[in-house]
């Protein structure tokens, strides 16, 4: 016969043991199977003085256990392969970083003959100085006429002219950088 406290103990348990592994583990076959170890072990002990304390401890060790058998699983080597496994992280680390760092020198080069474009097609101190304006300090057709003391509408149509120009030579510049 089922006792109604230890069955009303154990609806009141499950989900917060429950959730406790479904923050810590991926699948959830591991959190139910986790979950129904913790309850089992927790609900056959003989006596415990503190049993909120008692059923956390058996929880954690379960998951402590779980993840030392998680991170001591055999790894798939090739036959003519040796791996150290504690340098093996370091390793790839390591080459991720080389990988970061020559796409980041891809886009620096690529970056600077953008640039290089723009300052041999933007010649003009004017031509600079709308470029300065507009794009660099993000200034409207109305506060750049007020600063060089032209109409809004002139300062539309030198900067779309000044902008064609740049499209018109460093477009393909442009592309690369984006998609690399």
């Amino acid at each position: 016969m089922h006792d109604v406290s230890t069955e009303k103990q154990w609806q009141y348990w499950y989900p917060r043991v429950y959730g406790y592994f479904y923050k810590r583990v991926n699948t959830q076959f591991q959190v139910e199977e986790l979950t129904s170890q913790t309850m089992n072990t927790a609900f056959t002990a003989k006596t415990v003085h503190n049993f909120q304390a008692y059923i956390w401890k058996v929880a954690h060790n379960y998951l402590v256990k779980f993840i030392n058998l998680k991170n001591t699983e055999p790894m798939i080597v090739g036959w003519d392969e040796s791996l150290d496994l504690k340098n093996s992280t370091q390793i790839n680390f390591e080459i991720e970083e080389e990988i970061e760092d020559q796409i980041s020198q891809n886009y620096k080069s690529k970056l600077n003959q953008l640039l290089e474009c723009v300052k041999n097609q933007i010649t003009n101190p004017d031509e600079q100085k709308l470029i300065q304006l507009s794009i660099y300090e993000e200034r409207n057709s109305t506060e750049i006429g007020k600063i060089l003391n032209l109409n809004p509408d002139n300062i539309r149509q030198k900067l779309s002219r000044t902008l064609k120009k740049l499209r018109r030579h460093c477009s393909e510049l442009w592309s690369n950088l984006k998609t690399n």
